[in-house]
């Protein structure tokens, strides 16, 4: 896991993370409702803050599962009945309802719907349903059924073409902005880490005082208004909270895969003589704090 995906998991509030793991976990008829590659697209989606456009989609096939349902005034059923997010399903779902559906709005091919208002037209590939359908499952879960069916219901209820689920999109991008203010860090803390990230090609470890000195001579003269490095103060600071929250993505990660204490080594369990050496050692170790406010350390000015 590269420097760049392990700064965007340490910056997810627990409550946030907890929302990402439950999706990840969630199953259809026995087996993972979402694949790992959707999953990571919707962290992504989530945690870089790409959201607008896939809420738009998303809009745009709430009004076609809206006209595939088979209870008039509801959108759920294509979510709920179509098993697990694959976009085989989604095709088979879709093939199967639209042909005892008079809706005069859709239509359907090999690749996907097409909606046709009155304003124009919207396409939405069976392959992109899967991604969006986990997106629908974050805004339950995140935002809460009743805040998001109060605006898909003023959508669907109302004069129904291009601007008016525009409009719905916007109204669910202020929420989910609203949410993500209180579980990730700012935008622009996040456009600065990036850009440090790029200067030092995705490794922290290689960043050094010759590297956060050149970069703040070139970012200092930046004109880029969304990000003040100016000072380098802000610069120093900033690398180091990259770094440090880079090592704290590191110790995350590596209490998911902590060992098994015990003797079977085949297993991969950590012999516990060993354990206790290393603990030792370790307790033993003073740290370069306490070191550098030891006495013997202090210089004298006089």
């Amino acid at each position: 896991m590269g420097s760049e995906e392990l700064l965007l998991e340490s910056g997810k509030s627990s409550e946030l993370s907890a929302v990402l793991h439950t999706i990840s976990e969630s199953e259809a008829n026995g087996e993972p409702k979402f694949s790992p590659n959707v999953c990571r697209e919707l962290g992504k989606i989530v945690v870089c803050r790409t959201y607008a456009t896939p809420i738009m989609e998303l809009c745009h096939l709430i009004v076609c599962a809206h006209d595939l349902s088979p209870q008039k005034n509801r959108y759920e059923f294509l979510f709920w009945d179509s098993g697990a997010a694959h976009s085989s399903n989604f095709r088979h779902y879709c093939h199967s309802t639209l042909q005892n559906d008079n809706s005069d709005r859709l239509t359907i091919d090999t690749n996907g719907l097409q909606i046709q208002y009155n304003d124009g037209g919207f396409a939405i590939q069976f392959s992109r349903m899967p991604v969006l359908s986990a997106l629908m499952e974050f805004l339950l879960t995140a935002l809460g059924y009743c805040d998001i069916d109060d605006i898909f219901q003023t959508m669907l209820n109302g004069a129904l073409n291009r601007k008016s689920v525009s409009e719905a999109a916007n109204a669910l991008s202020r929420l989910v902005y609203a949410y993500l203010r209180e579980h990730l860090p700012t935008a622009q803390s996040q456009r600065k880490f990036r850009k440090i990230l790029a200067f030092c090609e995705d490794d922290v470890d290689a960043i050094d005082d010759s590297m956060i000195l050149n970069f703040w001579q070139e970012a200092s003269i930046d004109e880029d208004k969304g990000v003040d490095f100016k000072t380098f103060d802000s610069v120093l600071s900033t690398f180091i909270r990259a770094i440090q929250a880079v090592e704290s993505a590191r110790s995350l990660m590596a209490l998911n895969y902590a060992g098994t204490i015990g003797s079977e080594r085949e297993a991969g369990e950590i012999d516990p003589d060993i354990l206790s050496e290393t603990l030792d050692s370790v307790s033993e170790t003073i740290s370069p704090l306490m070191q550098l406010g030891s006495p013997q350390l202090i210089v004298s000015n006089s």
